[in-house]
């Protein structure tokens, strides 16, 4: 075949996957985890520590699995396809695990799992927007973070109700409303190793700051706050023997001006904190061992890109050592390849840039053998980056975040245009005849 066609078509396929990989990279970039796979952003640890449970994304649908602590899955939990299923929860004696799923769209209810007959149970209906749960030590009531579904769905959140404790008695299906608090926002419930209380975390005086509420009937008052903790605290973790706390806290400021989170160890006894890590990035979800003195906890990789791609470690309490739990997930996807899939695994800045530059290259080189002007590939480039440029400056006062990554995209479009201007300049110095027709 002709040697002119063949780099016509060179053209057209690096073009057309340019096309491709960029459609799909802005369409990433508008919906995050539409079509995302990999690892969720929460955890839990059976009692006896013989299993981790996680929420996994594949091809956009959340599902809750379990693995071992060196990594090998166990299994998925449910066989329902794209419940959007998160947040999961052990029973102390580690037989149920608690966890939400998307009933009615962006409503959560709360569903119960029974590992020995491996069937799911439906614990709060449509009428309930569920945000976190536990279970009493005894295993027989469940507590949640609940708001009810029509104020969670208004559009006018200032005349709507909040969120408040619930609690659930498994064996009759009886539900209590434990407080009237109406909080805006309620998050990271636990209960104490004594199963006299339940903490939780709401804002007060423009903070997020831990709450008890006791569960004994003579003292079923308005939560009050704990006194001598850290201030701005975030997934608070009781330990099992309730003596210390560990939570993430904002640190000092990363390379441009990007906030980082790091992970401590908070003892009541002192009231002194430790710091365990130093990862100039976003750690969350401390959860602690039951039986070893360890803590497990996510790193998120790409702080603050979204979709949040998430490592599982842990870090042993005595020896301060920290190692990386990898977890086998191809035996996740393994059965579920899709077009959607392969295309997130690829689809990147990396994979879309080097196709972009591939693309300028071919026609800097197409210019050059029809005698036209190839500077015109690094002109049009510079200006694409001309133009970035100016939206990043716009954007940094509205979107300060997001005028980074524009930034980034501004500064590969001039580099892509000095790669093309002297590719230009090299074909013009060494000219060669024109490919045969």
């Amino acid at each position: 075949m002709k040697k002119q066609l063949w780099l016509y078509i060179a053209l057209c396929i690096s073009s057309c996957l340019f096309l491709v990989f960029f459609i799909f990279y802005l369409m990433e970039k508008e919906q995050p985890y539409q079509w995302f796979t990999g690892m969720g952003e929460d955890i839990a640890i059976s009692s006896d520590d013989s299993a981790i449970a996680f929420s996994y994304y594949v091809d956009g649908c959340r599902s809750i699995y379990t693995a071992d602590p060196s990594g090998s899955i166990q299994g998925k939990v449910t066989k329902d396809k794209c419940a959007q299923e998160h947040a999961p929860a052990f029973s102390s004696d580690g037989n149920y695990i608690l966890y939400l799923a998307e009933g009615d769209p962006l409503v959560s209810s709360l569903f119960l799992y029974s590992k020995e007959d491996r069937e799911v149970t439906r614990v709060t209906g449509d009428s309930l927007h569920v945000r976190d749960a536990v279970f009493s030590r005894e295993g027989d009531t469940v507590y949640f973070i609940g708001i009810k579904a029509e104020d969670w769905l208004a559009e006018e959140h200032e005349d709507a109700g909040g969120f408040d404790l619930y609690s659930v008695d498994l064996e009759d299906g009886e539900l209590s409303k434990l407080t009237n608090r109406d909080d805006f926002l309620m998050n990271d419930l636990s209960i104490s190793s004594d199963s006299s209380s339940l903490l939780f975390t709401a804002y007060e005086d423009m903070e997020e700051t831990i709450f008890l509420h006791s569960l004994k009937e003579s003292d079923q008052e308005t939560p009050s706050p704990l006194d001598n903790l850290p201030s701005g605290l975030y997934s608070p973790e009781l330990s099992p023997d309730g003596e210390w706390f560990a939570y993430t806290t904002v640190t000092d400021l990363a390379s441009e001006d990007i906030y980082t989170y790091e992970l401590f160890l908070y003892n009541k006894e002192s009231g002194q904190s430790q710091q365990l890590t130093d990862r100039g990035l976003n750690v969350d979800q401390p959860t602690f061992f039951n039986q070893d003195n360890q803590l497990a906890f996510l790193t998120q990789k790409n702080w603050p890109e979204t979709p949040a791609s998430y490592k599982l470690e842990t870090i042993h309490l005595d020896s301060g050592e920290t190692s990386q739990i990898h977890l086998d997930t191809y035996e996740i996807i393994e059965n579920n390849w899709s077009v959607t899939l392969i295309l997130d695994q690829i689809v990147n800045d990396y994979t879309t840039g080097s196709l972009y530059l591939l693309t300028i290259l071919f026609i800097t080189y197409v210019l050059h053998q029809k005698n036209k002007r190839p500077i015109v590939a690094m002109l049009v480039s510079a200006g694409l980056g001309v133009i970035v440029y100016a939206t990043c400056y716009t954007a940094v006062y509205l979107y300060p975040w997001m005028s980074l990554s524009i930034f980034t995209v501004g500064v590969f479009l001039a580099l892509s245009a000095i790669v093309a201007g002297t590719a230009a300049i090299f074909l013009e110095k060494y000219k060669q005849p024109p490919l045969s027709k």
